[in-house]
């Protein structure tokens, strides 16, 4: 029920922020009139066929995890919830780590990689260490 809340606010604000900001700076009297056709805009700014399908389909995935996260607060707890989520910023920002450390392509000027990410001192070090925090503290709940 709490997740299913926080969106529904969520789209109401987020709503309401849009109608105020599109009344704000639109220069039309209606409310509710927008004066650009949307299959236009996209066209000019570059979107594909593809694009479309891209951003649909995330959509679809991120309602389907979603829809896994109630399943697993449901099953277990809101702690396991919360872990695997900063679980998951550990793997991102690790397969950052190998990408920057693997990759081909470099920048020109500098001759750094211009993806992924460089470990850096003491940054990295300090963000390691929250995750051994984080996953000492896991540890000790589930004791």
């Amino acid at each position: 029920l709490l997740l299913g809340m926080e969106g529904a606010y969520g789209l109401l604000i987020s709503l309401g922020l849009y109608l105020l900001v599109t009344r704000v700076f639109h220069a039309d009297d209606d409310l509710f009139s927008f004066s650009s056709d949307s299959i236009d805009s996209t066209q000019k700014q570059g979107w594909t066929t593809f694009l479309i399908l891209y951003s649909m389909g995330l959509t679809i995935w991120f309602t389907i995890t979603g829809t896994f996260n109630v399943w697993t607060t449901e099953a277990t707890s809101s702690m396991t919830r919360n872990v695997w989520k900063n679980a998951r910023t550990l793997f991102v920002w690790l397969i950052g780590l190998v990408i920057y450390y693997n990759t081909d392509r470099n920048d020109a000027d500098s001759g750094k990689a211009i993806i992924g990410e460089e470990w850096e001192s003491p940054e990295s070090y300090i963000v390691l260490l929250g995750y051994v925090i984080m996953l000492g503290g896991a540890y000790v709940y589930y004791q």
